[in-house]
């Protein structure tokens, strides 16, 4: 299988942050962990980390993957916390390809079950006219989803920042979704 790992946000926008920590630097390790583990399954994996998002979903469109999966990090700044799993609106492969990644993800990291979430630009859903489907989602040549796998702005990232065993077995578990 060839799967297509982005990263969410890039070093020069590296997203949501929290004193020395930011949404980019946390999710390049579990994307990396992630790879690695499909890799030793016999798995082509490819990273995309840098560049804008027109240019991250044109490169995984030229790779042609069977799945894409974007990792983020949640921010709120509230007490907001758990997991969740974004899929394209009306994807019934990505609702399961979603689904399957939420239930292995929650098994590890004990997290409140945000559930799996249609994607829509800024969570704005239809009716309002102003709804669109997220660029990434809805771009991609494939299956695509956005995992969120904990806040990093919330005690909840005592958990997982700086913890690399826990951080690869959030990518085992992602792996084991997107394989089932």
């Amino acid at each position: 299988m060839k799967i297509a790992i982005s990263v969410g946000h890039n070093p020069t926008a590296p997203g949501a942050a929290f004193e020395n920590y930011t949404e980019y630097s946390e999710v390049i390790l579990i994307a990396s962990f992630l790879v690695q583990n499909l890799q030793r399954k016999g798995h082509l994996a490819y990273i995309i980390g840098t560049g804008g998002l027109k240019h991250k979903v044109s490169q995984i469109n030229d790779i042609e993957p069977e799945v894409a999966v974007e990792i983020h990090l949640n921010a709120a700044n509230t007490y907001a916390h758990g997991c969740e799993t974004l899929y394209c609106p009306g994807s019934k492969i990505g609702k399961q390809l979603a689904q399957n990644i939420q239930t292995e993800l929650n098994k590890v990291t004990n997290n409140r079950d945000r559930g799996v979430k249609e994607g829509w630009y800024h969570m704005i859903k239809p009716p309002n006219p102003k709804a669109q489907k997220d660029y990434f989602l809805a771009e991609t040549c494939c299956p695509a989803i956005i995992i969120e796998p904990f806040f990093i702005d919330n005690i909840e990232r005592n958990r997982f920042i700086d913890n690399l065993e826990l951080q690869n077995e959030m990518a085992k578990s992602i792996m084991k979704g997107i394989l089932k």
